[in-house]
């Protein structure tokens, strides 16, 4: 007498195809993400560079040091009220304003600073 020897055991051609099939569609939808995730990064770390840049900038203001001519500047006297428990404090001084360009698009990255007179 033979025995037939039938093994139950792994997958079919079909099967392994399909699930190659569906991995390849959950990666074609993944993978953008983390190509605009590492755009939205880069972007990030230059915008943090001219904020840095920007506070150098301030930083040499106060120190009566002039400033590269690609730099903006806009200083304004302003009057601040600061209210606490109900009393009102009254703050002048000058609002200066430090743009400092970053970025492909040319965009601006803003400090503010308020010098108290």
């Amino acid at each position: 007498m033979k025995k037939k020897l039938k093994s139950n055991g792994g997958f079919t051609l079909i099967e392994v195809i399909v699930a190659l099939a569906i991995i390849g569609i959950i990666a074609m939808l993944i993978i953008p993400l983390f190509s605009n995730s590492y755009v939205h990064i880069d972007s990030s770390g230059e915008k943090s560079a001219a904020l840095y840049e920007g506070q150098q900038y301030l930083e040499q203001i106060s120190a009566g040091e002039a400033l590269p001519d690609e730099v903006t500047t806009e200083q304004a006297n302003q009057s601040l009220v600061i209210t606490i428990n109900g009393l009102n404090i009254n703050v002048t001084g000058d609002l200066l304003k430090v743009g400092v360009g970053y970025g492909p698009d040319a965009e601006t990255a803003e400090i503010y600073y308020f010098k108290v007179k």
